[in-house]
């Protein structure tokens, strides 16, 4: 049944999103690649391009806990910042 999904894209088309990933050395790199695509697909207008990424270390995977350099914070402070005016 396709129609479900056709109305899903339908009804999320033109919206505006923004993201940002974290994960290991590369920063989600390809997977935020790859979630920009789909996007694009169902037709969502992404706002700050391919997002930011953040890379964690070991400890904060293993605690859940990841604290923020004051670049990061600033990088995602702007990122914030460029998705509300877009809005």
């Amino acid at each position: 049944t396709l129609f479900p999904y056709t109305t899903l894209f339908r009804s999320v088309a033109g919206k505006k999103v923004t993201f940002c990933g974290v994960g290991g050395k590369n920063a989600t790199k390809n997977v935020r690649a790859d979630l920009k695509k789909l996007l694009d697909f169902i037709r969502m207008e992404v706002v700050c391009g391919e997002g930011n990424g953040f890379s964690a270390d070991a400890a904060a995977f293993q605690s859940d806990v990841m604290i923020l350099s004051g670049e990061d914070t600033a990088i995602l402070r702007n990122q914030a910042e460029e998705f509300l005016k877009a809005l």
